[in-house]
């Protein structure tokens, strides 16, 4: 079964609406889910909130997929650079850049979508995205390392409730993983939760890593400025 499929399925098992229709949907929010809010609300039982987490670590673990994090600091951003790169931005180029590497090193090539914020976010995020695959990145990689790697010169921007599959996958995914990074190197002490913990253990085998020694820092993850 392909990945969206797997993923239309467990989203209808768990939280059903109009079962006699195939076509209604339910779009996975981070933020929803947690509160248990929306069509969330089946969350609120116990025994149904344990058998969706189940559920959700069966799946991604059985789903075969590389996670690359990269996070800024947006005030040591500030304070160490009088005139930074605007922070998201910054950190969609270290993700970028190592998607391509990662495509180069196994000689395929792949196309880049993001979630659509709004007309004036999407054209900035348009302007950096064409920016590296004209001209290159701030590390100096030239604009061929991008373009032999990229199936187009145009990034995909996508809503929320459009369903696509991998943009909520990664809506579920980013803040915990970011709170296990930033736990990992000792820049925050938060309590984490037993859900949390079983999830790092679930996606950590699936950081990209070192071809050389399987390190992940840096390639796995990215924190900046350092």
């Amino acid at each position: 079964m392909q990945f969206s499929d797997r993923l239309e399925a467990l989203k209808r098992e768990h939280f059903k609406k109009d079962v006699d229709d195939p076509h209604e949907t339910i779009i996975l929010h981070r933020e929803e889910i947690i509160k248990k809010s929306g069509e969330f609300w089946p969350l609120r039982n116990d025994e149904k909130k344990k058998a969706w987490e189940e559920a959700f670590l069966r799946f991604l673990g059985e789903t075969d997929c590389k996670i690359i994090i990269s996070i800024v600091d947006k005030l040591r951003l500030k304070q160490t650079y009088p005139t930074p790169w605007h922070p998201y931005h910054l950190a969609f180029t270290y993700l970028l850049q190592r998607y391509v590497f990662e495509l180069n090193h196994i000689n395929r090539r792949g196309d880049v979508m993001a979630e659509s914020r709004g007309r004036e976010e999407d054209k900035l995020l348009e302007n950096a995205y064409q920016h590296v695959y004209t001209h290159g990145d701030i590390a100096g990689n030239p604009a061929k390392v991008y373009q032999q790697a990229l199936t187009s010169r145009e990034i995909k921007l996508k809503k929320k409730f459009k369903n696509i599959a991998g943009l909520q996958l990664a809506d579920l995914l980013v803040n915990p993983l970011k709170k296990w990074v930033l736990i990992r190197k000792g820049l925050i002490e938060e309590p984490a939760s037993g859900f949390e913990k079983r999830l790092w253990v679930v996606a950590e085998p699936k950081l990209r890593r070192s071809p050389y020694d399987g390190g992940i820092d840096g390639f796995g993850y990215v924190i900046f400025p350092k």
